[in-house]
């Protein structure tokens, strides 16, 4: 299998480098006044004798287009870009080279308000890079709704790329870990993103699901913009329940730039539902109601700073705060029969808790171009440290023969420091092939102080020693890659393996209990892509395999135990192993309509049991397990209708098929379970963009997940936004949802029936008014149409 595989490779590589004769090949890269690469500058080259143009083309993501010409004659070069002054030079007989650098400069009178008839989209081996400049749907939307309709890409419950989360996300090459910068982030602040099907080798193996790399619109010298946004949100049943404040600065001064982002949020979190628990063995049944109600406080600062005194060095330092204080209070009623509906007694639950977190995080990123084609090194280095404090009070009251009031209190601490060092080269041949190969170490460690008290009413607090505990969880791993790709014409590949090797330890400091594994695993990525170019549409094709470590359940391997209510308590499980996976995906892409097939098998996946308590068996815990060997399929198609130029409507359909065997008391069972997830999305614009509004549906048919039935749901949402004065002002409105149909959950096993129900409305109103500013250089705004008319890759979206 080897020989055939690096024999194809070969092959390629020979056809790829076969020289033509009485041809001469020229290359050369873009770049700005910065030194910084133009990506989609159109290149075109004219024959001096008749005009006629004998090549056209777009730059890549690194400035760089090549091209080739007949060795006799004289020609015409010609480059441009709608916020460039254009290039032009003459090609004699005799040049043997381009200049290694072209150089645009900057045409301010065109920074901003650019209308581009021809949108465009570069697609290869395992994803695609789509332009935003200038792109009409952006207007009013934030960077989250805006990869919510990029194909491919949803939004409903976290990015997901393909239907397949964790994925990660990237602002100029910085991966954010706050979601909601992404919500603050204005659409028409990006210039292109990048959407990656699939991590690849050069990423971690526990890199699950795929990568996006959001490209903000470069700043001119001299030049400070921004937003600043307050808003606020009202539940008719509930009341005002959150505020929000947040404030997006960017500013550039030669060669410095810098980047703030910041935001602070109140919110109420409210909580209400009803489940109904049968004992099968006891012959009781319990009826309760729980309700949560308390405000959280959250912060959230990050500042980036950029340094590129020329354009082969860039250096980056960012460093990030978040706290957050929740201090919630629930209460439970229950409600106890026996098996013929007579009433044994009553029982309720009061807690009270006390959550603080404060998180700190610096960063390093440094890259150096090594030569004009783009080869480069890059170094990162990633470091943060979180501090959680827990305190926790239970008061349990009963009415029922045989049980006793009593107390717990609980203080759990929890103390995080990790550490990631990423060093990478990319070797680039010429504009279509690369080599890239790097090492990464990766450091996390976690110590946890347990502390739990428990107390009779009218007696003392006694320690409990069983839960109590000093804890260290330590994980480390250090990993190699190397891969490969290029395009042959149509055709493009990509060819990855990644070496690594991940040791995971549990020490307990009272009980003296060790646990120490060691992980060592190769992990190969394939990517092909072929695409078809005819006069009114692409048709592009992608395949992908590709094997890693789905999930490294670090957070679950705690002895930590949380108490719900007074029959209810979760609690982990030291035991857990990674979860490795193997993932083949086809995609197919055919005018403007998106499909794509997932294949996955999961080793030691992650299940979430609900379990009977030995002391208590009226009590239920809940506890995470490794499974056995699964399967999972899933497929989706997605498209886009231009109906009016003022209507644009988007429908993605989802269907997922699921074979779980996971072991339960030394018993295997499998489950099969089969759902659907529609979504239909309307887009609407007027007044040349200023004012539009979007109307939502979205839908969960009915699924199992771990042992439990979660009933289908389905919610109808409207977003709406209006720009005044001059686009300085702008109020975005939303209701999610209008209507929307709740949550409800089946456990069913022989020992254990429940029925659950989620109570809480959901139906919120809010309101977000923000402030865009630009100061600095006076331009002259003028609105023009795209001169980028010569591609080789069109959208059709």
């Amino acid at each position: 299998m080897r020989v055939i595989l690096f024999s194809v490779i070969g092959i390629l590589l020979t056809f790829e480098a076969k020289p033509q004769e009485n041809i001469r090949n020229f290359q050369s890269m873009v770049r700005d006044e910065q030194g910084l690469p133009i990506e989609f500058a159109s290149v075109v080259v004219i024959d001096e004798a008749d005009s006629t143009m004998v090549c056209g083309q777009v730059t890549d993501k690194d400035g760089i287009f090549d091209f080739s010409l007949p060795d006799f004659g004289s020609y015409i070069l010609n480059v441009s870009h709608v916020s460039y002054e254009g290039f032009f030079r003459k090609i004699e007989m005799g040049d043997r080279h381009l200049p290694a650098s072209i150089i645009l400069k900057s045409r301010n009178n065109l920074i901003d308000e650019v209308t581009i008839t021809s949108e465009f989209v570069r697609k290869q081996a395992g994803g695609f890079t789509v332009k935003l400049t200038g792109n009409p749907i952006v207007s009013g939307k934030s960077a989250t709704e805006i990869l919510g309709i990029l194909p491919g890409v949803s939004s409903h419950n976290g990015i997901a790329i393909h239907g397949i989360g964790g994925t990660q996300v990237f602002i100029d090459g910085r991966k954010i870990r706050d979601d909601r910068e992404l919500e603050s982030l204005d659409a028409d602040r990006i210039e292109s993103v990048q959407v990656v099907y699939v991590a690849g080798s050069s990423f971690d193996a526990q890199s699950k699901g795929g990568l996006i790399f959001i490209k903000l619109k470069k700043l001119a010298d001299g030049i400070l913009t921004g937003s600043t946004g307050l808003g606020g949100g009202v539940r008719p049943k509930y009341g005002f329940t959150s505020e929000n404040l947040y404030s997006i600065v960017s500013f550039r001064r030669k060669s410095v730039n810098m980047y703030n982002y910041l935001y602070y949020q109140d919110f109420k979190n409210i909580s209400f539902y009803e489940t109904e628990n049968l004992y099968t063995v006891q012959d009781e049944l319990i009826l309760a109601k729980d309700k949560e109600r308390g405000w959280q406080h959250s912060f959230s600062e990050n500042l980036s700073l950029v340094y590129e005194p020329n354009f082969r060095n860039t250096l980056g330092v960012n460093a990030g705060i978040t706290t957050n204080r929740f201090n919630p209070k629930s209460h439970s009623d229950s409600e106890v029969y026996d098996g013929v509906g007579g009433l044994i007694g009553l029982s309720s639950s009061d807690i009270g808790r006390n959550n603080k977190t404060n998180q700190y995080q610096v960063a390093l990123n440094y890259e150096l171009t090594l030569d004009s084609i783009g080869s480069c090194f890059n170094l990162i280095a990633d470091y943060l440290n979180s501090r959680k404090n827990s305190r926790s009070d239970y008061f349990y009251q009963y009415d029922i023969p045989g049980r006793i009031d009593h107390s717990t209190k609980d203080t759990i601490k929890n103390i995080t420091d990790m550490f990631e060092g990423d060093a990478k080269f990319e070797f680039k041949f010429h504009r279509n092939s690369r080599l890239g190969t790097g090492m990464r170490y990766y450091y996390n460690s976690t110590n946890h102080h347990l502390v739990y008290y428990n107390q009779n009413i009218g007696e003392e607090w006694v320690l409990d020693k069983v839960q109590s505990d000093d804890v260290n969880i330590k994980s480390d791993g250090l990993g190699a890659y190397i891969d490969f790709s290029s395009e042959v014409r149509n055709f493009s590949y990509s060819l990855g393996l990644r070496v690594q090797s991940d040791i995971i330890q549990y020490k307990s400091y009272l009980s003296d209990m060790k646990i120490r594994n060691r992980y060592n695993n190769f992990f190969p990525t394939i990517k092909l892509g072929y695409l078809l170019e005819k006069e009114k549409t692409d048709i592009y094709l992608d395949f992908s395999y590709h094997r890693g470590i789905d999930y490294m359940p670090i957070n679950e391997i705690t002895p930590v135990v949380v108490y719900g209510s007074e029959y209810f308590y979760t609690k982990g499980n030291s035991e857990l192993k990674p979860v490795f996976g193997e993932d083949i995906e086809v995609s197919l892409s055919v005018f403007d309509v998106e499909m794509w097939y997932n294949y996955s098998i999961s080793k030691n996946g992650i299940q979430y049991l609900t379990l009977l308590d030995r002391d208590d068996p009226l009590v239920r815990y809940s506890m995470p397990v490794n499974t056995a060997k699964s399967y999972y399929h899933l497929a989706g198609i997605e498209r886009d209708i231009q109906i009016f130029p003022w209507w644009k409507l988007n429908m993605d359909f989802m269907f997922r098929h699921m074979k779980v065997n996971y072991w339960e008391e030394e018993h295997k069972n499998t489950y099969h379970s089969n759902a659907f997830f529609p979504h239909i999305q309307n887009n609407f614009s007027f007044s040349d963009n200023t004012f539009g509004f979007s109307l939502t549906f979205y839908a969960e048919s009915t699924e199992k997940i771990d042992d439990k039935k979660m009933c289908g749901v389905y919610s109808f949402s409207l977003s709406a936004y209006k720009y005044f004065f001059n686009k300085r002002f702008l109020i975005r409105f939303n209701s999610q949802p209008v209507i929307s149909k709740l949550r409800r959950w089946i456990t069913d096993k022989p020992e254990l029936y429940t029925y659950s129900r989620f109570r809480t409305n959901q139906t919120s109103f809010n309101i977000l008014l923000s402030y865009h500013f630009k100061y600095g250089k006076s331009t002259n705004v003028k609105r023009a149409r795209s001169i980028q008319n010569i591609s080789e890759r069109k959208e059709r979206k």
